[in-house]
């Protein structure tokens, strides 16, 4: 049952460095039956293939080889081995919307052999000399590069060193489902699709007449169902009880719905980033705002009721490798780091869906102290740098939109213990530490029963295990209230979960008796049912 999955992400590189400085694949191998413990069932594993790392693994070289700097094909297979022993199934990151520029095929077709030039969108430019058309990377800049030897541009919604691959392109799509079986033949049991609603663009990639950049030519083209069914009827749709989600870029929920209809054959569930918005100053993300919790949680609720009307499954999730910590984005890392942490994760991680975990996320891992701009490493943190620099914003005024935003919180090291390098590796890793590793780590939290990591194995072991939790149906309590309340139902029980997501003290308006429950969780020591704590969250269960 898909329901009562439970993903939890890895990004390799930070999570276990066996005898290395680097994350790899063995290390992950070490560390299975942790996980297993925590209630896991998928483990989502960031893009481990050869690369240049230019993006972060999201620039494949080579789809078929592990990374040499990250262990072999043959660790790959020991680590399936492992997670069948562990009744545990392994799941990958496809990254199929652009490649590397190192890629063979695009190697090839900057040496002008049109067979490879079709895998790819490369054209002519304008009249005047000028780019194709006016879209704009994702990293920003300018979506086209220039090659002098073939006098054309080639398209790059991401960094100039990740082409866009042509979907359009029959020979292409043949040799992406050979890709998808060569990892489903290995024992993969799950994809995770990189913006996949982007494989389809506007048919002659016309300009965009309004100011997104593109953005409305190039997500969700006319082809993007075609594709998905494509992917499913010819590899992963033939194999039981395999698990796939898709990284969508958009925001309207009745498209993106369309995705994931069992009837339709796609996807089983995608990514609805809607939620992860709320501190966007009019949906533009590099600008400061603080969060706005009424909206997250109106937009949570929205989803909720919409997905369980059409019988679609959700995913769950407020962290990932492209976000900030969310402990500390949309919580207080300081006075309420307990109280935000388990207030947040058991009102989102209990309701209808499946959870996606982020390594880190059940410690209670908060952002790094950066100290200037020039202090952060990933490519879309230093490009939107030096467009503010170029815009004349002071380094002050960069430094406040660029530490609010940027992927470079969630990718320091994994906290494994109070030791130097957190215990994630034995010499000086190669990406940073956050020093409150002293305070924040596994092994001490394992020791405490009322640590964030043992709550986190409690919701997770509940939610795996529980009928009302994995297919029961949601029930919001009054939507007017700032607290927020739902009831999961099922036939024989059902929970009862309230949760105060601000800092201040909020008095308990939703009329529910409390009496018929049984307190599962409470996050503070007591509980005054006429009103709620910062950050303070129930769990209540009754049986039938």
């Amino acid at each position: 049952m898909k329901e009562r999955e439970i993903v939890y992400e890895v990004f390799v590189k930070t999570f276990n460095a066996h005898k290395s400085n680097v994350g790899n694949i063995k290390g992950i191998n070490e560390k299975l039956e942790y996980l297993k413990s925590l209630g896991v069932t998928q483990v989502w594993i960031s893009p481990f293939y050869e690369s240049d790392f230019e993006d972060s693994g999201y620039d494949v070289i080579n789809y078929y080889k592990v990374d040499p700097s990250l262990g072999t094909n043959k660790d790959f297979e020991e680590l399936i081995e492992k997670a069948n022993e562990l009744d545990m199934k392994i799941m990958i990151d496809l990254v199929l919307n652009h490649c590397s520029d190192k890629n063979e095929w695009f190697q090839k077709a900057l040496k002008g052999d049109k067979k490879y030039m079709e895998y790819f969108y490369f054209r002519d430019p304008k009249p005047d000399g000028s780019v194709p058309n006016n879209w704009m990377s994702k990293f920003g800049g300018s979506a086209w590069e220039y090659v002098e030897e073939l006098d054309k541009y080639y398209m790059h919604l991401f960094t100039k060193n990740q082409p866009d691959f042509n979907w359009e392109n029959e020979e292409l799509r043949n040799e992406i489902i050979k890709i998808l079986n060569f990892w489903i033949e290995k024992g993969v049991r799950g994809f995770r699709f990189d913006v996949c609603n982007l494989y389809s663009k506007a048919e002659g990639l016309p300009d965009d007449t309004t100011d997104y950049g593109g953005r409305n030519l190039y997500t969700n083209g006319p082809r993007m169902h075609e594709y998905l069914k494509f992917l499913n009827q010819n590899s992963f749709g033939n194999v039981k009880d395999f698990l796939t989600v898709g990284e969508m870029l958009t925001s309207n929920m009745e498209i993106m719905i369309e995705y994931v209809r069992q009837e339709n054959k796609e996807l089983d569930v995608i990514f609805d980033f809607n939620h992860m918005k709320v501190d966007f100053e009019g949906k533009v993300k590099w600008l400061y705002k603080k969060p706005d919790i009424k909206e997250f949680k109106r937009i949570i609720t929205e989803l909720q009721e919409y997905y369980q009307e059409q019988n679609c499954l959700l995913s769950l999730f407020f962290n990932n490798h492209d976000q900030p910590r969310s402990v500390s984005r949309f919580g207080n890392d300081s006075k309420y780091w307990y109280e935000s942490a388990t207030s947040f994760a058991t009102y989102l991680y209990l309701q209808r869906g499946i959870p996606f975990v982020y390594q880190g996320e059940e410690i209670g891992m908060t952002n790094y102290n950066f100290k200037d701009n020039d202090d952060f490493f990933d490519v879309e943190t230093k490009n939107n740098v030096e467009i503010f620099r170029n815009k004349g914003l002071s380094e002050e005024e960069i430094f406040k939109i660029v530490d609010s935003k940027c992927r470079d919180h969630s990718r320091t090291v994994m906290q494994w213990e109070n030791k130097k390098y957190a215990g994630f590796s034995e010499n000086e890793p190669q990406i940073k530490v956050n020093p409150n590793y002293e305070k924040i780590n596994v092994a001490d939290q394992l020791k405490d029963k009322n640590s964030i990591l043992n709550f986190y194995s409690f919701i997770l072991n509940m939610k795996k295990n529980s009928e009302a939790l994995g297919e029961g149906k949601i029930e919001f309590l009054d939507k007017n209230s700032q607290l927020c309340s739902y009831k999961r139902v099922g036939s024989k029980d059902e929970y009862l979960i309230v949760a105060n997501l601000f800092e201040e003290q909020l008095s308990n308006d939703l009329n529910l008796d409390f009496k018929d429950y049984e307190v599962l969780f409470n996050n503070y020591k007591d509980l005054n049912t006429g009103e709620f704590k910062p950050y303070q969250c129930v769990i209540l269960h009754k049986t039938y």
